[in-house]
């Protein structure tokens, strides 16, 4: 969009003339003088202006009138300052989509907007703008609402807006179409409503609503802080980016992040109590599922995913995950790299994949494979099982068990004479060769007081080596 320079200007003059070019901006005209004019100026052919002034006038009077036309066509407007602040009416031509906001201290109690013969009168306000589009223009056409240094509230129409907060607490709201929400400095708060709107969050911290009502885009700056609630299934595109922090609320809609770009990961909380699938980002996100049966993949990045309740399905994929299922009988996959990998309660499937895994199986019965790699499987309760090991490797698994709960042992690799084919009073871990059965002796004096740990697939011929106190 084209700037507004100054074609003759000495403070001599009784009027300013600005037109289209690369110089001064009409803002260092107006909040230097006062008891003057000013005529705008658009070239033919243009893509259009912005006026914008901000600070203040003389005395601290006031600022800002900002007018914007997206017209090609000559057309000339004038605003006048009288004694520091500025007169109540700005006149354009019809058909120009012009609009006028205004923060004022000194400004009549009335605004008037002409648009051709069009009269718009708009009561004042202090301390920050409120706009919305008021009787005589087309709800449907295209307009860019612009704020103020104070607590602003701009509302959109049907048509493809722009709207920009600058300072201040704002409250922005799209409404219909493909609106662009950019809250500018301060805490604000941006509603796209229906359409696939454009969210710019560049500093501070600032709140969306309505979000994921169509193909809606989400770019957060460096230093920035989002915090969305997603109100439709949602799949981000490239054009979504992620630089801050952000977070993702949704009640059971889901969310695809696969496809969104920037340096920073995800913070996803889904409160939903239906089956939702999440897909996080090529960054190490946070995705929290809730009570349904929730489906949750990490894509790349290292990520942390808890399912809580519900028979859940996490994906580490690639990156150095940890998955938590929770509650319920989840099935959990690390994929490539090294994850940590948590059943919780219930019966549990893990899943290590590539890569050197932990895998803790938690209470009830659990399915544990540890894949490729040297895999470790934890048991932080002697209560804890019994469980399937369906790959251990000799060559580089190991069992890793707390040394609080079983018996107090040693930190470090199990004394030769704690392992046993069958209870002696003196090993606390017994193993079956032939069925691949590990037992714990929970009381060395009564024979009987076996906990099963697990049954290892395969019966492989373990030694105490394979068994590490922690």
């Amino acid at each position: 969009m084209s700037s507004i320079t100054t074609i003759s200007a000495t403070e001599s003059n009784t009027g300013f003339t600005y037109a289209v070019g690369d110089n001064s901006t009409v803002e260092e005209f107006l909040t230097a003088q006062a008891n003057t004019s000013v005529s705008m100026v658009l070239g033919t052919g243009s893509s259009g202006f912005n006026l914008t002034s901000f600070g203040y006038l003389p005395n601290n009077a006031g600022t800002f009138w900002r007018l914007r036309n997206g017209t090609g066509s000559q057309v000339t407007g004038n605003l006048s300052s009288v004694s520091g602040s500025f007169s109540n009416e700005i006149i354009m031509p019809a058909g120009t989509d012009t609009f006028v906001s205004s923060t004022v201290t000194t400004l009549p109690a009335t605004h008037i907007l002409k648009i051709g013969t069009t009269k718009i009168t708009k009561a004042a306000r202090t301390g920050g703008a409120s706009i919305g589009l008021p009787d005589g223009l087309n709800p449907d056409d295209n307009y860019r609402f612009l704020g103020s240094s104070g607590n602003d509230d701009l509302t959109g129409g049907g048509g493809s807006d722009s709207l920009f907060g600058f300072d201040g607490n704002d409250l922005l709201s799209g409404a219909d179409n493909n609106d662009s929400l950019d809250g500018g400095n301060g805490n604000d708060t941006l509603t796209g409503g229906d359409g696939n709107d454009t969210f710019n969050v560049a500093a501070d911290s600032d709140t969306i609503l309505g979000f994921g009502n169509g193909s809606d885009i989400l770019v957060v700056g460096s230093g920035a802080t989002a915090s969305v609630t997603v109100a439709g299934v949602w799949s981000a595109t490239a054009s979504t980016v992620n630089n801050g922090t952000a977070s993702l609320l949704t009640a059971g809609s889901g969310i695809n992040l696969t496809a969104a770009t920037g340096s920073s990961g995800w913070t996803i909380t889904n409160s939903g109590s239906i089956a939702t699938t999440i897909s996080g980002s090529n960054n190490g996100d946070i995705i929290n599922g809730n009570s349904g049966n929730d489906t949750i993949n990490g894509d790349h990045g290292a990520d942390s995913i808890t399912g809580n309740s519900g028979a859940d399905v996490l994906n580490g994929n690639s990156g150095n995950d940890t998955l938590n299922g929770g509650g319920g009988n989840d099935t959990l996959s690390g994929g490539d790299d090294n994850d940590s990998l948590d059943g919780s309660a219930s019966n549990d499937s893990l899943n290590g994949g590539n890569g050197n895994d932990t895998l803790v199986g938690g209470a009830v019965s659990d399915t544990l494979t540890g894949g490729a790699g040297a895999d470790h499987f934890r048991y932080n309760l002697n209560t804890e099982g019994p469980d399937t090991i369906t790959d251990f490797s000799v060559t580089d698994d190991v069992i890793n068990v707390v040394s609080s709960a079983f018996g107090s042992l040693p930190t470090g690799a199990l004394n030769p004479n704690q392992l046993a084919s069958t209870e002696n009073g003196i090993a606390r871990f017994i193993y079956n060769s032939g069925t691949g059965l590990l037992q714990y002796d929970s009381n060395l004096a009564t024979i009987g007081g076996l906990l099963t740990i697990a049954t290892l697939t395969g019966a492989p011929a373990i030694t105490n080596t394979q068994i590490v106190i922690v």
